[in-house]
């Protein structure tokens, strides 16, 4: 009887370990990466790309804390596609230093790369960010992107938006994304309609571009999971987040094959 019971004994320490072992976990992630290390600003774009796309490898990735992108009014985060008209922008921005890295941005031709940077502040050039907008389900691209108008209303079903409490990452829903994006690259480096400018050093102080690993030589791109994608989410390409601030929380991403890496994004 006392063996009997003594095995009880046992079995149950084993599940309460079991048990506690979980919510330990979760208060330590939540101890270590509590909202001031979330809140940091972006140190190492390159860190967060190398993070994001280790699901290419693995599986599965996680980006939390200081290596998650955290914005402030000026700041943004964008993914592009290298385009021909794309990589002449860079380049200008090469050319006048504005561009940090990476130093020839023709490595970045006919792939897909995210970009973080800011803008200048002064009245004159502000690109006049639409913070949130008109409703949770849209997207918040600036005033001056190419058919802003169309993507922001609320009856828009080629764009849209995860929110936090200021910022807003925005996705495009296309079955192109290269074309996308490459697309959004030219609008969003072209200050024409901002300022009557065609450089885009007239607004963009600082700009670092990383390029997203292939696999087995297929260009990848970052996709959004919203939980309610109806082709498994692997056409809707991160275009822009940014707020004041614009943060991301928690970011987790899958890979199971193809040309898209599959995030879903918490933003603050």
């Amino acid at each position: 009887m006392s063996n009997k019971k003594g095995i009880n004994a046992f079995l149950e320490f084993i599940i309460a370990i079991i048990i506690i072992i979980p919510v330990v976990f979760v208060v330590l992630v939540i101890f270590v990466y509590g909202t001031g290390s979330i809140k940091s600003i972006v140190q190492s774009p390159q860190a967060y790309v190398s993070d994001t796309a280790a699901a290419l490898t693995s599986g599965e990735s996680v980006v939390v804390g200081s290596l998650a992108p955290s914005l402030n009014s000026n700041q943004f985060m964008a993914q592009f596609y290298g385009s021909t008209s794309c990589i002449s922008m860079l380049d200008q921005l090469s050319r006048t230093g504005a561009l940090t890295a990476p130093s020839n941005p023709a490595t970045l031709s006919n792939g897909y790369f995210i970009c973080m940077g800011s803008y200048k502040t002064n009245d004159l050039v502000s690109p006049g960010w639409s913070y949130l907008p008109a409703a949770s389900f849209n997207s918040s691209f600036p005033d001056w992107f190419s058919a802003a108008a169309y993507l922001n209303a609320r009856s828009s079903i080629n764009s849209s938006g995860i929110n936090g409490s200021h910022g807003t990452l925005s996705f495009f829903e296309n079955v192109l994304p290269s074309q996308a994006l490459a697309s959004s690259c030219k609008s969003f480096l072209n200050a024409t309609t901002t300022i009557g400018k065609s450089e885009p050093s007239a607004y963009i102080s600082a700009l670092d571009c990383v390029p997203i690993p292939t696999k087995s030589g297929t260009p990848i791109f970052l996709s959004v999971n919203t939980g309610s994608c109806t082709n498994g989410c692997i056409n809707n390409p991160v275009a822009f987040l940014h707020g004041s601030p614009g943060s991301i929380s928690l970011q987790s991403c899958t890979y199971t094959g193809g040309s898209s890496l599959i995030c879903q994004f918490d933003i603050s």
